[in-house]
């Protein structure tokens, strides 16, 4: 069995070189450089699905934690907080229809 040797600690090298299997995602923001596996592994679960309107209060919320740790260095963070902003922008707003405008006569 081999070893490595990493901060004094013996572990064997089996260990060190698991493999992590993919993440599945169902919607990606329109950015390509959004789109890879370390990202989607720090991304919430449900932002990983369609854009749904019941979770945008939890999309919110996460949003805000994602700004307040957020330092310049950070460019994972920094991709979580556009993707969520993505997400945000991609749920349907029942105000911004295309529908026709109906018109109330008055009586």
């Amino acid at each position: 069995m081999e070893f490595c040797l990493r901060n004094r600690f013996s572990f064997p090298l089996e260990f060190m070189e698991v493999p992590v299997p993919d993440v599945s995602v169902r919607w990606t923001p329109p950015v390509t450089h959004l789109r890879y596996q370390r990202l989607y592994r720090g991304v919430c679960e449900y932002l990983r699905e369609s854009p749904e309107r019941r979770h945008v209060p939890l999309a919110v919320r996460y949003l805000r934690r994602l700004k307040a740790c957020y330092h310049p260095s950070n460019t994972l963070q920094w991709d979580r907080i556009q993707w969520t902003r993505a997400w945000l922008d991609a749920v349907d707003d029942p105000l911004d229809s295309d529908d026709e405008t109906v018109i109330a006569e008055d009586d």
